[in-house]
Parts: C-alpha cells; sequence; structure tokens
C-alpha cells in the first residue's frame, strides 16, 4: 500500500518520493497527490496510475522546477549519465503553475511515458 492520501489537500511529497526510490514498481491509486517538493525518479522505476484520468499527481502551487525530475537530469549540470528504464503509465502530472511536468535531458534510455 502506498499510504498517501491521494485527497487533494494532504502533501503526499515525503511518501510518494519514498516510493520512487525503492527502484520498483509504484502503483498510484484514484486520487489527486499534491506535491511541494520536486520528486526524483530513479532508474529502473515503473509509475502506474489506477486511471489516468482519476491518478494525478499535482503541484501544490510552489514555485517547482518540475514535478518529477529523472534522476540523472539535473538543472544546471551538463551529464553524459542517460536515465534508463522508467516506465510511467495511467498517469496525470498537473503541472500547473510550474515549468516542467516531467523533467528530462536529452539523454534517455528506455524511457515510457504510457
Amino acid at each position: 500500500e502506498l499510504g498517501a492520501k491521494g485527497d487533494g489537500i494532504t502533501d503526499d511529497s515525503l511518501i510518494l518520493q519514498s516510493a520512487f526510490n525503492s527502484g520498483n514498481v509504484v502503483f498510484i491509486p484514484k486520487g489527486t497527490y499534491l506535491t511541494s517538493t520536486e520528486l526524483t525518479v530513479s532508474d529502473d522505476t515503473t509509475i502506474i496510475g489506477e486511471s489516468e484520468r482519476q491518478s494525478i499527481i499535482k503541484a501544490n502551487g510552489i514555485d517547482l522546477d518540475s514535478v518529477i525530475r529523472l534522476s540523472k537530469s539535473l538543472v544546471g549540470e551538463d551529464t553524459t549519465e542517460a536515465s534508463n528504464g522508467i516506465v510511467i503509465k495511467n498517469i496525470t502530472i498537473d503541472a500547473d503553475g510550474v515549468d516542467y511536468g516531467i523533467y528530462t535531458n536529452y539523454l534517455t534510455n528506455g524511457i515510457l511515458f504510457l
């Protein structure tokens, strides 16, 4: 169980980040999950929502660069390391008021957004 509320009111940042750090499959049930911090997704992580229109990760109106950042895509850093094996499926990233929904550099291998 994810353990996040997904009620559109509670800040679920810490729970989501902990799940994304696992490097495993993370299931996001129906709900709106607020984040006040930029979430980093590690290599070989799969994020699957229950429903594209009902599983939502939303920026909490805070001035963030992005809602989700792929682990090796650092702003202002020139990296030659690619992010690998990340799958994001059946989920909405609500980036209203944020520069990027999902930030990645040009170096990616096996990144799927379904």
